[in-house]
Formats: structure tokens, C-alpha cells, sequence
């Protein structure tokens, strides 16, 4: 009966949306096809903003009443933090956890507690089972921003559903990385070395020529690792990017290759043990290739395409302290299609988007913790959205969304005793469904208000295994969320997201079975109800410096959910531009929280996060094109330690290093 309440309530809306767009009183200009956005890091200049904000035709454009629950993360700060790659750029996202293990599946990230995010770069959804083995390898320097959706419910980004997951929950936001498009001719090289005989270089080279562009960025990386940590790594990529702009027509290629190798950081037990394993990759390689075209039919009908390959592949090698032991090729393919066609009233007020989006995945070989059992994935997405401009102070919007999902080949189930039960293929899944309304307002040039009610339901996978081998009913959410952007003035921006989420046939693991590294997950189902909020403040203190400041909270009336997540997590970014040098100052504290609530034979109950992680470089430039940086990283030595699977896996402490560029 909810359900039907809220899709009537969406059609509603969608119906009062067309005719206001009639109706409405206040004129727009009739030329504009893009809505302006109000980012929640400070306010940018014009050069940078016009680089950031998406055209309302583009399915990344995120409505007025999620601009709260977004961030945007621009080149700008990037090259303030000086980060080591793009896991700590995202880690700095608010409401984000990033967890580390040494082994398979290196990185992950969570949202709003342990909620999973979805991976689009430019434009393609990356699967987790891609990005956590080859994120951490993309170039910094041709990354113009990195956008942070906190909120799931932007259905036109990417899939709801589950994908390559045995889980079966859906995402819970996503991070969107949008690549550089020069306006003019630079040019730009880098090198640096550090603690453990690490060393980077990169050079990057992007131009504008009449309607088009293009980029060509080379970057190697090596570090030896800390002394018996198995922790050494190296790679060398090449990126690539082209494009063509006028009033009818834009078009975008780029191309990223990838090569190298990483080894698996070594585990330490409870009892202080270190791991005998000497896993690894080597070689490691991914490729992604993206292709996208907008056609302005006129100043109302834009029709928009794309496509998207991305492949991952090595060979995963698992010798020991004592024994060489066997390898095993693992290959990832995945392929994405996007249609989509836009039409924007002449007034320019109401922007209607409907579109399909076809992924395709396919593991032959099997990979991460089901080596050798071929995995294939498909998934139909299906989705309108709406968005009215009533008048310069109002904002609706609307939008829903279903995912077909087939399962061609999949893993086994198991019961709780671990036996085979079923091989799952050739098989449909439930539809999963998604709508969602939102609303913004303008009280006057300082207050803006939005709200957001939003309604899912995600069938559990077929291959789940489940506590006495009971069929678990779909996972039905009820979000809300209320947002507040204030600004001040140049001195001070404030952001404060409000939410709650009410969750039926929640899953969480209730026990595992098997021995590493065959473990499986039983999952059971549980009603649950998480509350949070977000706070965000940015501005100047002064003239030269700049100040960003965050805090997140969140809670679940779960025990297991509840014990699983960092309550709190505070992060202070400080920079300042002075007349001899630059200086960045990033601090960050994660709450502690538990690994489990149930302890295992491969997992004991065990505390993680609860650290204060604190980064600091200075910057001089030696001309106007040339500049040193010192930087330092985890600068008080924390050995914090964000996951357990069969050990613990520390960060490696205090690191140091210099970096020297020059522009041409």
C-alpha cells in the first residue's frame, strides 16, 4: 500500500510539474539549458564553477533538492591536500569511511555507516570488483573534481540494484569523477620521492583548439614497501582524452591503460602474529575506454549517448615465507550502455529526462573469493526524472526507476554448513524498484531549504546463503532527508543534512562458515532504523587562508548495524597562501567501532578506526612556473587499522617526501 501511495504521489507531481511549467509566472532566460549549482565547499570563482557544474541534459546532473547531500571535491583542493592518490581524496568526503585490507579486494568505502557507493568515472559505473584493485592508479592530474552523492536517490546516475555483489544490498550513494577539458594550452610535469623508496612521475599535456580539445597524461609510480610487509607496488599509465563542442553537437573520447603490479599487505593476527602469505598481483592491468555524444536538436529536445568498456585483469600469485605456491589468472569485463533523451520547456523551467542504462559483466574466469567459478551479471535499467522550476524561490522534482537484473552464471549457494546447495544460472531476478521526490526552496539570498523523501525495493539475490537456508524477502527502504545551505558571506558557507532511514529486511551477516580463504557469509534480515546528520562549514579566515571543517553523525537502532559503523568522523582541512609559501594542514578522526558482534574462527571480535590521522606539506615556488612541495603523511605515526579478515591490516605510519613541478 506504500508503494502505491508513493507512486501515485510521484505521478502527481509529475503531472503539476507540466502544467506549472505553463502557468508559472516568473520568466527565465529561454537560452539556459543548465541549472546553477550550490556546491557545499565554498563558493568557487567563475572559471572553476563553470568547470564543475554538469548541463541539465546530462544524466550526472544532480536536481536542486540534492545539492545538499553532495559534495564537490575540486581540482583545486586536490592539489592542496596533496594526496596520495585517489583513496585519500575520497576518504575525505563527507560521511565516507574507507576501509583497507592486504589482500584480493584492497579498497573499499562506505556511506552514512555501511552503506556501499557506486564508481562512475567518466561516465562508466565501475564495478567494487574493479575499483578496489586499480582506483588507488588513477592520475590525480587529470582529475578536474570528485563528487560525493550521499544520497542513493539520483536515479538517473547508475543502478540501485546490487551488482557483482553477494550481498544484494543497494548502493548508497556514489563518487563521480569528472575529468579535465583544457581551455587553453598547459603543460605540466612532475616528480617526487619518499619514505620507502617511493617515487612518482608524471607528465601532463592538455590543449584547445577551436571547438576541440585533447589531453595526454603519463604517470609511473613505484614504492619498495616497508621491510617485510609485502606491501610493494609500482605501475605506469597512460591517459588519453579528446572532445568537440558547438551549439548542435559535443562529444567526448578518453581512453586509460594501466600496468603493473601490487603486492598483498601482510596480515598481523590478534595474537601478533604476522601472516606467512605472500600474495599478489603481477601483473595488474586495467583498461577503461569511454565514448559519450550530445545531440542539440534544438533549444528543447537534446538527445544524449554513451558508451563504456572496462577491464581488469592479472595474475594473483600465492606463494608463502616458505613455499612458492600456485598462480591464477583473474579477468574482469564490463560494458555499458546509456540512452537517454532530455526535453527542456521553452521557458527553460521544467527539464524532463527518460533514459535507459545496460551493464554487462562478466568474469570468465572467476576472481577475488570465487577464483575459478565464472561469473556473469546483466542489468536493465530503466528511469524518468523531472525537475520544475516553479518560480526564482521554488523547486520540485521527481523520479523513479526499475532494474532488471540476470544472472547468465553465478556462485554457488551454500547452506549454513557450507554444502553446495544450487548453481544459479540463466535467472531473472525481481525487479528492483526506486522513486523519489524532492523539493527546494529559497528563503532569501543567505537560506536555502530541500527535502527529500525517497522509497526502494531490492529482491535478495538468489545466491545469498541464509541462516537455515530461509528464502529472505526484499529489502524495502524509506529514506528522508532534510537539508539547509546557508551563505554567509566569503567568510562562511554552513551545509547540515538532516536523515533517517527506515529499513525492513535489512541484511547483515549473522556468522560465517568455511576456512579462510573459502569463507562464505550467512546473512540473516532484520528491520532497522538508522538516523544521522552531516555539518559542514567553509570559508576564510583570513585573506589567505581558507578553512574547510566537517563532522558526521550516525546511529541504528541495530546492534550488529550499529557496532559495525564509526558514530563520528570529524575532518579539518587548513590552507594558506602566503607570500613566501603554501601551507595545507588535513586532520581526521574516525571513531572506533567493532569488526563483528559475533566472533569467528578467522575473525575474533576486534576494535578498528578510533584514530586521528594528521597530513601537512608546505609549497614554495621558486618562479612563477616552478614549485617544491615537503609534504608529510600521517604525521603522528597513527598505526590505525580499518578492517580484520584473518589479521589485522596497520597503516604503515609516518611518511615524508618532496615533490618538484614546473608548468610550461
Amino acid at each position: 500500500m506504500k508503494k502505491e501511495k508513493l507512486l501515485s504521489a510521484l505521478v502527481t507531481l509529475m503531472l503539476v510539474s507540466a502544467t506549472l511549467s505553463a502557468v508559472a509566472e516568473e520568466s527565465t532566460d529561454k537560452q539556459s539549458t543548465e541549472l546553477n549549482p550550490v556546491l557545499v565547499s565554498a563558493k568557487k570563482d567563475v572559471a572553476e564553477e563553470s568547470t564543475t557544474k554538469e548541463p541539465a541534459y546530462s544524466r550526472l546532473a544532480v536536481p536542486q533538492s540534492g545539492e545538499a547531500g553532495t559534495q564537490t571535491i575540486t581540482r583545486k583542493d586536490i592539489e592542496a591536500m596533496h594526496p596520495k592518490d585517489m583513496i585519500d581524496v575520497i576518504e575525505q568526503g563527507l560521511g565516507v569511511t574507507a576501509t583497507f585490507q592486504g589482500r584480493k579486494n584492497l579498497n573499499s568505502f562506505q556511506i552514512r555507516g555501511n552503506g556501499s557507493l557506486g564508481l562512475i568515472i567518466d561516465g562508466i559505473y565501475i564495478p567494487q570488483t574493479q575499483s578496489g584493485r586499480e582506483l588507488a592508479n588513477f592520475p590525480l592530474e587529470v582529475v578536474e573534481s570528485v563528487q560525493i552523492v550521499r544520497d542513493p536517490t539520483m536515479l538517473t546516475l547508475g543502478p540501485v540494484s546490487a551488482f557483482t555483489s553477494t550481498q544484494g544490498s543497494p548502493n548508497g550513494g556514489f563518487i563521480v569523477i569528472k575529468t579535465r577539458k583544457p581551455t587553453k594550452a598547459e603543460t605540466e610535469v612532475k616528480a617526487s620521492y619518499g619514505t620507502y623508496q617511493t617515487y612518482s612521475f608524471n607528465t601532463y599535456h592538455g590543449e584547445k583548439l577551436g571547438n576541440s580539445y585533447f589531453v595526454a597524461d603519463f604517470n609511473r609510480y613505484h614504492t619498495a614497501g616497508k621491510d617485510d610487509w609485502n606491501n610493494d607496488a609500482s605501475s605506469s599509465s597512460l591517459y588519453l582524452k579528446g572532445g568537440y563542442a558547438d551549439e548542435g553537437l559535443t562529444s567526448n573520447l578518453s581512453l586509460f591503460y594501466d600496468t603493473g603490479s601490487r603486492n598483498f599487505q601482510r596480515g598481523v593476527t590478534n595474537t601478533g602474529a604476522m601472516s606467512t602469505s605472500l600474495w599478489g598481483y603481477d601483473p595488474l592491468k586495467s583498461l577503461m575506454l569511454s565514448f559519450d555524444i550530445n545531440r542539440l536538436w534544438d533549444k528543447a529536445h537534446i538527445t544524449s549517448f554513451s558508451y563504456g568498456f572496462s577491464k581488469t585483469w592479472d595474475d594473483m600469485h600465492s606463494d608463502t615465507t616458505t613455499a612458492k605456491g600456485s598462480t591464477f589468472p583473474e579477468r574482469d569485463y564490463l560494458r555499458e550502455f546509456n540512452l537517454s533523451h532530455t526535453i527542456i520547456s521553452d521557458s527553460g523551467k521544467n527539464t524532463l529526462k527518460f533514459g535507459n542504462q545496460t551493464i554487462l559483466w562478466h568474469t570468465p574466469t572467476g576472481e577475488l573469493y570465487y577464483a575459478g567459478t565464472e561469473r556473469k551479471e546483466e542489468v536493465y535499467g530503466y528511469y524518468i526524472s523531472d525537475e520544475q522550476k516553479v518560480n526564482d524561490k521554488l523547486t520540485f522534482d521527481a523520479s523513479a526507476r526499475i532494474d532488471r537484473k540476470h544472472i547468465s552464471k553465478g556462485i554457488d549457494k551454500y547452506n549454513p554448513s557450507g554444502t553446495s546447495t544450487q548453481a544459479i544460472s540463466d535467472m531473472w531476478m525481481n525487479n528492483a524498484t526506486s522513486y523519489a521526490l524532492g523539493a527546494a526552496y529559497k528563503l532569501d539570498s543567505v537560506y536555502k531549504l530541500s527535502t527529500r523523501v525517497a522509497y526502494s525495493r531490492q529482491p535478495a539475490d538468489a545466491f545469498m546463503s541464509t541462516v537455515n537456508n530461509a528464502s529472505l524477502d526484499p529489502e524495502v527502504r524509506f529514506k528522508y532527508e532534510l537539508g539547509i545551505n546557508a551563505d554567509y558571506s566569503k567568510n562562511l558557507h554552513a551545509g547540515l543534512t538532516l536523515f533517517q532511514h527506515n529499513i525492513d529486511d535489512y541484511k547483515i551477516v549473522d556468522h560465517t562458515v568455511g576456512t579462510d580463504p573459502n569463507i562464505v557469509n550467512v546473512y540473516t534480515a532484520a528491520d532497522v532504523k538508522q538516523h544521522g546528520m552531516e555539518l559542514s562549514l567553509d570559508g576564510k579566515l583570513a585573506d589567505r587562508l581558507k578553512y574547510y571543517l566537517s563532522y558526521s553523525y550516525i546511529r541504528s537502532n541495530n546492534v550488529s548495524d550499529n557496532a559495525t559503523m564509526p558514530h563520528n568522523v570529524y575532518s579539518l582541512r587548513l590552507t594558506h597562501n602566503g607570500k613566501a609559501f603554501d601551507t595545507n594542514l588535513t586532520l581526521r578522526t574516525v571513531d572506533s567501532y567493532k569488526n563483528a558482534i559475533k566472533a569467528t574462527k578467522n575473525a575474533p571480535i576486534v576494535s578498528l578506526g578510533g584514530y586521528t590521522r594528521v597530513d601537512l606539506n608546505f609549497s614554495k615556488m621558486l618562479n612563477p612556473e616552478t614549485k617544491v612541495t615537503i609534504y608529510g603523511r600521517n604525521i603522528t605515526d597513527q598505526r590505525y587499522v580499518s578492517t580484520y579478515n584473518s589479521g589485522y591490516y596497520y597503516d604503515v605510519g609516518a611518511v615524508y617526501g618532496v615533490e618538484w613541478s614546473k608548468k610550461f
